[in-house]
């Protein structure tokens, strides 16, 4: 199997891990693990772990700008997500010898998901893990524009929440 690794691939930038609190003790193995079980639920890919995306983690301040500048929204956010492909455009299959399939970029804050969590009442790793599911399946075509969408959306991330907080957790 030629150019096929056993676990899809993350490009990690940002916070430096020393300021990601309870994130920081989670190995870049265990996202990456993370971000498999997610494409391993959809279902989506023969091969889900020859897929690659981006993940930057950093402060309020950060995505705030990239928020205004691209969705014209002067606050900050817990998640943006960039997506390589238009819905439905996403490689199915990769062939041996091809690159992986990148499917874009996740950015979130660190410091709003660790707001959220103590105003939710839950720990930082589950709305980190909230907040990566739904990230990557934006990636892959997700949305909520409408109610249905939303619905749709939510009972997808809430399928998959246990399998993939699971791994951080290990």
């Amino acid at each position: 199997m030629t150019g096929k690794t056993k676990t899809p691939r993350i490009a990690i930038s940002g916070t430096p891990w020393t300021d990601l609190g309870p994130l920081g003790e989670t190995r870049i193995d265990s996202i990456e693990t993370a971000f498999g079980v997610i494409l391993d639920n959809t279902g989506m890919f023969d091969d889900p772990w020859n897929t690659m995306l981006g993940l930057a983690l950093i402060d309020d301040y950060g995505i705030r700008k990239i928020n205004l500048k691209h969705r014209g929204i002067d606050q900050p956010t817990d998640v943006l997500s960039f997506p390589m492909y238009e819905p439905g455009e996403i490689p199915l299959k990769i062939n041996d010898g091809d690159p992986p399939r990148l499917l874009g970029d996740i950015v979130i804050s660190v410091e709003t998901v660790s707001k959220q969590a103590g105003e939710g009442g839950i720990g930082f790793i589950e709305r980190f893990t909230e907040c990566f599911i739904h990230g990557v399946l934006h990636l892959l075509g997700w949305g909520h524009e409408n109610e249905d969408d939303c619905r749709k959306m939510e009972g997808v991330e809430d399928g998959m929440f246990r399998d993939v907080l699971k791994v951080f957790s290990e």
